[in-house]
Order: C-alpha cells, then structure tokens, then sequence
C-alpha cells in the first residue's frame, strides 16, 4: 500500500511540473478554449478519476429501466422475450475452472468480507418495490441528462485472448487485448514506456492521469482487460418515517440518513452547496426529482446500492500488476482489483496463460436484482461476497 501511495504521489508531482511549466505553445486546446488554467493536481483527483474509471464501467440503472419497460408494455410474455436469462446470440465458453486456495485468499477481491453463508439464502424472496411511473419517468429523464448528456451512446464490445508458448509457432506467448471504448478527446489512452532502473521496466497505456500502466506488458509477463459487465449495483426504495423525513426503517428501527454536504465549483469562482442523503445501502439518487417540481409531496426514497461506493483498490492493483513476472504475482495483484469487475487475461515467458473473472461479486439474499426492491433488514440484501479463491479462472486449461 505504502509503495502505491508513492506511486501516486509521483503521479502528482509529475502532472504538476508540467502544469507549472506550460507555456501558450504547450496549453492544450480545450483549456484555450475553455479560457481556463488548469489548477493543481492532488492525490485526491488521482483517486476520483479511478472512481469515474469504475462509474463508466460498471455503473448504471438498469433495475430503473427494467421496471420502466415493463411497466409500459404492460405484458409480462412481451417483457420476458426482451429480456431474457440468456440471449439467442450469447455462447459462453466455460473454461476449465482453477479454485485457489481458500486458506490463503479466504476473503474477497479487495480484501472485502466474504463470510459463509451458514443456513443458506433466503429462499423467500421479498416483494419488488415500484417506484411510482410518473416519478420513475422524471427520474430516468433526468438520469438520462447526466448519464448521456449528448445522446445515446454506440454500443460497444471488447475483446482479448492468450495463446500459450507451446502452441505457438515462436514458442513464446501471444496476448492480444483490443478494449472498445468510446472515442473521445482529449484521447482516454496515452502510450507510454516506464523505466526505473532495478525496480521498474514497464509498457503500454495509460490513463492520463492515473499512475502506471493500464494495459501492457514488463520485460516477462503481460496482461490485458476486457469489461465484465456484471450487475453490481442494485436500486433499494427505502421506507421513509412518514412522521420524519431525515428517518428510514431498517431492523425495525427509524434510523436516521447521514448528510453528506457536497459543493460545486463554478468558473467564475461561484459554489454551489448541495447535500446528499445516505441510508445503509447507498446515497439517495432522487433528490432533484423534488426538487425540479415532480412529485413534491413525496421524500426522496432512491438508494443506490454499488460495489464502487466505498473505497475500492484499482490503484494499488494496477501497481502490482507494473511489477509482475509470474503467475503468482497476477494472482497477488489480481486480488486487489475490486471494481469494476474485468476480465484478466494474462502470459508470462515461463509459458503460463490464464484469465480471471475479476472483481467483488456481491451474494444477493431474498431478491434477483432485476428490478428496485425494498431491504428493510439485514437478513435481505448482500449478506456476503464470493471469496477471491473462486471467482471464475482459468489456468493454463488443456
């Protein structure tokens, strides 16, 4: 941890020595444009745009949508033909499965809790929780806003795959890594050689921004991403204290919402304060509904259920990963890659290949996940999470 943390602080120092020394002829475009200079950067922006990183890559409001569309169509067989447990067009491939050792990585990715399940899941599944259509519609159409500000966005795909030095014709491995995300500018990607020497000899990209490496290969091992696409956000209705707002039940008590005061900084020097609501399970997502004249008379209820709500470890594993050699030191980095969840692939010189399904998976009790529901105790919601040592892998298959 103590050597990330250089890490970024490296990362730092590096961003604001240029920033420090820019001149008109090296300002980029955007800044001109903007008729801005950009402020200094800290740690603290290290580690939120990690936290954006993880937002476009797993977050979203499908459990909204899903209601949404069905609540429209109104045609419960029509609705099960659009969404479907499985997809005519989707053929898995299941490798050869390679469990780690539970003694060594008891708990999971990120160091995460990953208790046994002693009696079992709740088998009886509480009541999905509508949010009211009028209000849904506001909240998607404001979602809508933030989400995609400029429309739709294409449908986009990765890949990657490994071939092991003894099928190749070289004898050495093959890894190839092509992750599709959106075209943007300034450019998401940066190439980069990165050379300390006796500590570090590392290539590929980068996240500008963001420390070390993203996707590349050291002088013995190599990696690469592709996007899981796991649901890891759930939509929770809480159930207000009709007599207090700022209250929620949860385990047959009123507990009260924590306050988060946030704020906003204009241009022109001006800010603006906001708070955000927290119950147990997340921030409450809802707020502007009220606030922009929809449904006045009700709370905001919305929490946002997501792995990447509290401290995740992207960093830390990305430094990792910049200094491995060997099939155990990809499985030490992997560990700590919490969110979002990735698909791994890996090869090192001593012809071992391997792929992980990557990430924090948490384990529902009383629900599927599919639509908002409402958790009113602790024996409904994520009651665990599957230990680092079977998420799905494999190793060298035959």
């Amino acid at each position: 941890v103590d050597n990330a943390l250089s890490i970024v602080e490296a990362e730092v120092e590096g961003v604001n020595a240029f920033i420090d020394s820019m001149t008109s002829a090296v300002t980029p475009i955007e800044f001109k444009l903007l008729g801005l200079r950009p402020e200094p950067w800290t740690e603290l922006d290290v580690f939120v745009w990690a936290k954006m990183m993880t937002w476009g890559l797993s977050g979203n409001f499908r459990d909204l949508y899903r209601q949404y569309i069905r609540a429209a169509l109104d045609n419960d067989t029509l609705y099960r033909e659009l969404f479907n447990d499985t997809m005519p067009f989707t053929v898995p491939i299941v490798p050869e499965q390679t469990n780690l050792s539970l003694a060594e990585f008891p708990l999971a990715p990120g160091g995460a809790p990953a208790p046994a399940i002693q009696s079992g899941l709740r088998q009886s599944k509480v009541a999905e929780c509508d949010v009211p259509f009028t209000r849904l519609q506001s909240l998607l159409d404001r979602l809508q806003q933030v989400m995609s500000p400029f429309g739709p966005g294409e449908i986009v795909g990765s890949n990657n795959w490994v071939v092991s030095g003894n099928k190749s014709a070289t004898g050495h491995p093959i890894l190839a890594n092509d992750p599709h995300l959106v075209l943007q500018a300034p450019s998401l990607w940066y190439e980069a050689h990165i050379v300390v020497p006796g500590e570090l000899d590392v290539m590929g990209v980068t996240f500008p921004g963001l420390p070390g490496v993203v996707l590349g290969h050291t002088a013995h091992a190599a990696w690469g991403f592709t996007n899981v696409g796991a649901d890891v956000l759930d939509i929770v209705v809480e159930k207000v204290n009709p007599d207090n707002s700022s209250q929620y039940e949860y385990n047959g008590q009123w507990k009260d919402f924590e306050i988060v005061d946030e704020q906003i900084r204009l241009r022109d020097g001006t800010i603006v304060p906001f708070s955000v609501k927290w119950s147990v399970h997340g921030p409450l997502i809802d707020s502007f509904v009220t606030e922009y004249g929809v449904d006045e008379s009700s709370a905001e209820n919305i929490a946002m259920m997501w792995t990447g709500n509290g401290v995740t470890h992207e960093v830390l594993s990305l430094s990792l990963m910049n200094k491995m050699n060997t099939i155990e030191d990809y499985h030490r980095a992997v560990y700590w890659w919490d969110s979002p969840p990735q698909n791994i692939v890996f090869a090192d010189d001593q012809a071992n290949i391997a792929i992980m399904v990557a990430g924090r998976f948490p384990i529902r009790s009383g629900y599927s996940g599919e639509f908002p529901v409402q958790l009113l105790n602790d024996t409904v919601g994520w009651v665990s999470n599957i230990p680092f040592a079977h998420n799905p892998r494999s190793v060298n298959p035959s």
